[in-house]
């Protein structure tokens, strides 16, 4: 088996989305690498809740979790990826992959063939090294073998 270096890789973007942010690291793996950090539009009116209680006697916590714009602001950023790996967390109506993939599935089918990969995570729980740890495992096990 061949090793592969992911460390700087032109054109290599991870993605790490949940509902309150995303994180999107551009060209590589590298240990130290500094994620853009992408969050959501609050509009003011627009009640968020926070506690269990009160999310189930108003339709859930928050009815649009992954609200078309705070998508394509993702999308965007990732416009110039050649490759992505997308890391998310939950399922159901918190899931992020299925949120986005339907997004760029109907509005940007060229970034949705550039997918090259997806790993579920407890992204919460996760520190910015340890996700680039987690994708640059991910990336040596599939892509040390085709090579």
């Amino acid at each position: 088996m061949n090793s592969v270096n992911p460390g700087i890789r032109k054109g290599l973007s991870v993605v790490a989305i949940t509902q309150d942010e995303c994180c999107v690291w551009s060209d590589g793996l590298a240990p130290n690498a500094a994620p853009l950090r992408i969050h959501p539009k609050v509009f003011p009116g627009k009640k968020q809740f926070h506690n269990v209680r009160e999310g189930q006697s108003h339709r859930g916590h928050d009815v649009d979790m992954f609200g078309k714009e705070y998508l394509e602001s993702i999308s965007l950023v990732l416009a110039g990826a050649h490759e992505i790996l997308l890391i998310t967390h939950g399922t159901g109506k918190s899931n992020a992959f299925a949120a986005f993939k339907e997004h760029i599935d109907s509005h940007h089918s060229d970034l949705a063939r550039r997918i090259i990969g997806h790993l579920e995570a407890d992204l919460t729980n996760l520190t910015d090294p340890q996700l680039l740890a987690l994708a640059r495992d991910w990336y040596q096990a599939h892509f040390s073998q085709i090579r």
